[in-house]
Parts: C-alpha cells; structure tokens; sequence
C-alpha cells in the first residue's frame, strides 16, 4: 500500500487576521456609541420656552422670579399690546412666577400673575 500525504487544511490566512480584527473593533465601536447622544448626558440642563399673549390694549413689563418664594423679581422682557413675547431656555424643574405690571410700573404693582414650571414641553400664558 502506497503511503498517503496528509496536507492539513487552512482554515485561515494570517494575512486575514490583522484586517479582520480592525474590522471588528470598528464595528463593536461603532455600535457601542450608536445608543450615545447628547440627550443622554446626565449633565445637560434641558430647556422650555414660555409664549406670552397679551390680548389686552396695554403695554406690560414682564417680571421673573426663579424660585417658589417668589420674592426675588427681576425684570426681564417687555409684551406690547395685542402681540406675543416668547421667552426662550427656561429650565425644566424650575417653577417661576412671573407677573405682569403696566410699563414703568414696579413690581408690586402687577395686574397678572402666573406660577409654571414644564418637563421640557413649551408651555404658553395667555392673559385676556
């Protein structure tokens, strides 16, 4: 009887390696920062905006406090009448207070008051 070679099968090149395991690692990269945005960062202070309509014939200031206390006014924008005001990146978990006063009134002298807070969605006060 003859005697038969043996030839061992390849199953792989070492040619094949490197370039298989850089492949590899770009996907299992690319997938794990798939799920990653910036909404996911704990960090990241979400926003809501605040539209004003002034449905009456005056022109008002409008005073904000940040806080509960609603003690601490600061003046922060203006409405005129028959228009809308849209007061931008408030912060969601935060409650304000806002009022209205005539233009050049103080503070205390306000003839509209509001308290609102959002969990990010607009929110709008409409004062008649």
């Amino acid at each position: 009887m003859g005697e038969t070679m043996f030839k061992p099968e390849k199953r792989f090149s070492p040619r094949l390696c490197l370039p298989l395991l850089l492949i590899s690692l770009l996907l299992i990269s690319l997938l794990s920062m798939a799920g990653c945005s910036d909404d996911d960062d704990p960090t990241s202070v979400l926003k809501w905006d605040l539209t004003i309509t002034n449905n009456t014939a005056v022109t008002y200031d409008i005073w904000q406090d940040a806080g509960m206390a609603g003690t601490e006014f600061t003046l922060v924008d203006q409405v005129n009448p028959v228009s809308s005001r849209v007061l931008a990146n408030r912060t969601v978990g935060v409650t304000y207070t806002y009022r209205l006063a005539l233009a050049g009134e103080a503070v205390g002298q306000y003839e509209h008051e509001t308290v609102i807070s959002s969990d990010g969605e607009n929110k709008s006060w409409i004062v008649p």
